[in-house]
């Protein structure tokens, strides 16, 4: 999108068909205008910009630069040249034609704002302060009294010394009048007086402003109601006042269970000090409120998850546990409530070894617990807590494989003797054990042995937590196996098509509008696959594991979930020179990218995960069809263009927290664009390398193939 604001309807008919890449239809437009009105300043330079868009740069610079040293100021030329200027990478000569306007016009506000926001882009925070101050002083708009307020506040961000000494206690002294005047308006403005005196390390004066019931209803009145109980806790917890904190968790748990922040803010509180002897008191009351909320609510996680968190916590310090604490059943009880929640994985891969330290106690208690569990008459459901609990502590202790078949072989024993209906899978595995040397069996597949498969999504993710909780804790799945299990999972996916009429588009859900799909063991064994691709010349198994990921990705990915921009972006990734070399497919890809959802959705993935952009043309920016006789290069160069498209619309972001009065969001967003500026230099030498194994070495995928024959040929001999 160009941006353009044209007032006159007769420009419309140019500008839409321009937006929409049309630059053919929009040039036959333009010129009918022209024909009309030949020395319309506005469509002269619209016409330089249809002229850039469609190839031809010269002839829109010729035109372009006849109409700006004319300085005209009228709106629609106005709005045009600045987009010319944006559109060619001129924002100097942007920020001097204004300045140049603005002696021709000096009380024109929307020259001033002009100038404000192309200062903003530019990081020119004392020039854009003194805008600012202009705008303030002739225009009656609050607007621009937190945009001076702003400015100020990223000048501490560019020099810290000076920051601490003279412009956060600017701002705040100016924040402060606003407040005590009751001028404040917007919570977002009071959200910012907050923030100057947490970076002023004024907890205190800031809850005393959170105590103002008079202000923060005004403002509830004048802009929405908004909560905060989570910034009142943080400063209490900043303040170390426990009593306070703990009342204001306690109501906001019993209301809400899961609320975390609450739940952190009382952890952190309580074993998050650096004295060795940790406070009783504390530790009385946060206990004593986990255990009453695990009765009330026994299906809720929250409570659950701190107890586990502040019991891990406790065995890391060496402290004593509550008397009537116990780890193992506590983990038991949580796997049993929530191991058919995706996330439960995680929180088992973390809390097991912080909860069990002792390698001895981990096999003890998998041991125990296990044969307590198939030395009763148990169901399906808890045959499944079995085969969750066996497989996540296999991974974890790494029990030797003759001292887990033991342990199998007697509680199979053991099973028959007590007659045990539902126990066919055992029987099998002790059998299987009887013919099988157990030096080299990899202790994944006893645990697997004990799986049952079924259609139940509940169960289904019970299986699934296995595997993350083994894929969290750095122990690979075996590839053969991840794929074995899914497709029992998901039979419609067994036979697999050819791989050549499923990599483009045409066969993905059009009604598939999900970043995700709703499959776990498919993200999975994506991830499992792409951590196992490495250069395709490494070996033959690395070269089928990338073609599979790359199948896997297109056909079981993106065409079930078609805006997931990781997906396809690592289709991206793995067509590119250095892996499948297959430029043309990439090309398509990345064609299909939307810019705006991959910066605010996948936040600068883009720019620092898939390579290619080459610096050999980082001075050119293709503005017609890319050439079809040299795919590489148009990679490389439609990547490029995206690279800074990216970069655009981030800066767009910070225009518009300014537009949008989102003052506290001003300093994260020129953070974030600042840093995806800089982002090139980890692209540099990657692609200097991509370029030298591209167009320096080609002779390297020679080399690969004749790889890949030598080891076809041994296999067929």
């Amino acid at each position: 999108m160009l941006g353009l604001d044209l007032p006159h309807g007769r420009l419309k008919s140019v500008v839409d068909p321009l937006e929409r890449g049309n630059f053919k239809k929009a040039l036959t437009e333009i010129n009918k205008v022209l024909k009309k009105t030949p020395t319309y300043a506005a469509a002269r330079v619209l016409k330089a910009l249809v002229l850039l868009k469609s190839g031809r740069p010269s002839e829109a610079a010729d035109l372009a630069e006849d109409v700006i040293r004319a300085c005209p100021t009228d709106e629609s030329t106005l709005s045009t040249i600045l987009c010319y200027f944006r559109e060619t990478g001129q924002s100097a000569r942007e920020r001097e034609y204004l300045k140049s306007a603005l002696e021709k016009c000096p009380n024109r506000e929307d020259l001033l704002i002009c100038l404000f926001l192309n200062q903003v882009q530019a990081e020119d925070f004392s020039a854009q302060q003194k805008t600012a101050r202009l705008l303030s002083q002739q225009f009656s708009s609050r607007m621009y009294i937190y945009w001076m307020i702003v400015s100020t506040l990223m000048q501490a961000d560019d020099n810290p010394d000076l920051g601490t000494r003279m412009f956060l206690p600017l701002a705040e002294k100016m924040l402060l009048r606003e407040a005590i005047a009751n001028k404040m308006e917007k919570h977002m403005e009071f959200q910012l007086l907050l923030d100057v005196l947490d970076r002023l390390g004024k907890h205190n004066d800031a809850l005393d402003f959170l105590d103002r019931k008079e202000l923060i209803d005004r403002l509830d009145e004048s802009d929405y109601r908004c909560d905060y109980s989570d910034k009142r806790l943080e400063l209490c917890a900043s303040l170390d006042l426990w009593e306070r904190a703990f009342k204001l968790a306690e109501s906001k748990l019993l209301q809400s269970p899961n609320h975390w922040n609450a739940w952190k803010c009382l952890l952190d509180m309580t074993v998050g000090c650096d004295s060795h002897e940790l406070p009783s008191s504390r530790l009385t009351q946060l206990y004593s409120l986990i255990v009453g909320l695990i009765r009330d609510h026994p299906k809720v996680r929250g409570p659950q998850l701190a107890r586990l968190d502040l019991l891990a916590s406790l065995t890391k310090r060496g402290q004593r546990l509550p008397s009537d604490a116990n780890i193992a059943q506590c983990l038991s009880l949580y796997l049993d409530t929530f191991s058919s929640k995706p996330v439960c994985a995680f929180d088992v891969a973390y809390l097991i070894p912080a909860c069990l330290p002792d390698a001895v106690e981990r096999t003890t208690t998998v041991r125990f617990s296990h044969y307590q569990f198939l030395l009763h008459p148990c169901d399906v459901h808890e045959h499944y807590i079995l085969n969750v609990w066996l497989t996540a502590f296999v991974y974890h202790v790494r029990i030797f494989p003759l001292h887990m078949f033991q342990f199998l072989r007697t509680v199979v024993d053991e099973v028959e003797k007590m007659d045990i209906t539902c126990t066919p899978k055992l029987r099998f595995l002790g059998s299987y054990y009887a013919h099988v040397s157990t030096a080299g069996v990899p202790t994944l597949y006893i645990a697997l042995f004990c799986l049952q498969f079924t259609s139940d999504s509940k169960q289904t993710y019970r299986h699934l937590c296995v595997y993350q909780i083994a894929r969290a804790s750095g122990h690979n799945i075996p590839l053969g196996e991840l794929m074995r299990t899914y497709l029992a999972y998901a039979p419609e996916r067994k036979s697999i098509a050819n791989l050549t009429q499923k990599l483009g588009d045409d066969h993905a859900n059009p009604g598939a509008v999900d970043l995700c799909p709703a499959d776990g063991f498919l993200l999975l064994a994506l991830s499992s696959l792409v951590e196992q691709t490495d250069t395709v010349c490494s070996s033959i198994d690395s070269f089928g594991s990338t073609l599979l990921a790359a199948y896997w990705t297109q056909y079981l990915g993106i065409s079930h979930a078609s805006n997931n921009h990781h997906f396809r972006l690592r289709l991206c990734s793995l067509f590119s020179p250095h892996c499948l070399a297959c430029p043309d497919l990439a090309l398509s890809q990345t064609n299909r990218l939307q810019i705006k959802q991959l910066l605010y959705v996948s936040l600068g993935y883009f720019l620092v995960s898939p390579a290619p952009m080459l610096t050999l043309w980082a001075g050119s920016t293709p503005s017609g069809p890319l050439p079809d006789s040299n795919p590489v290069l148009g990679l490389y160069q439609r990547l490029h263009a995206l690279s800074g498209s990216t970069v655009s619309e981030a800066e767009e972001g910070i225009l518009a927290a300014y537009r949008r009065s989102a003052y506290t969001r001003v300093r994260e967003f020129t953070q974030f664009a600042k840093r995806l500026r800089h982002a090139d230099v980890f692209l540099t030498a990657r692609l200097e390398l991509v370029y030298w194994q591209v167009a320096v070495m080609p002779d390297e995928y020679v080399v690969c193939f004749k790889l890949l024959s030598r080891k076809s040929c041994t296999t067929a001999t």
